[in-house]
């Protein structure tokens, strides 16, 4: 896997410096978000407890995986992922 598709609380971290650009080795080619990030990043800013939602068509677009906040593990998205064999991550 080349490519991540992140949410919005690792968007906000990784703008903030709290995280590696990378996440850490699972990203080496970069990033991606969905055409929303702007608003989930405010919305994370303002509510860090807000649970978001990613649409894996960018993920299927990309042949990238799906990176996500631990605090945004969804059993939806996850099974949605697992489903379309698209790779996985919790941080």
């Amino acid at each position: 896997m080349a490519s991540v598709v992140i949410d919005d609380h690792l968007l906000r971290d990784i703008l903030t410096g709290e995280r590696e650009p990378d996440l850490g080795g699972i990203a080496p080619e970069g990033l991606a978000t969905t055409g929303l990030w702007l608003f989930r990043l405010c919305s994370s800013l303002a509510d860090p407890g807000a649970a978001g939602k990613l649409s894996l068509a960018a993920a299927h677009r990309l042949q990238a995986g799906v990176a996500v906040s631990e605090h945004d593990i969804g059993p939806n998205l996850k099974a949605s992922a697992n489903a379309d064999g698209v790779a996985f991550h919790a941080l």
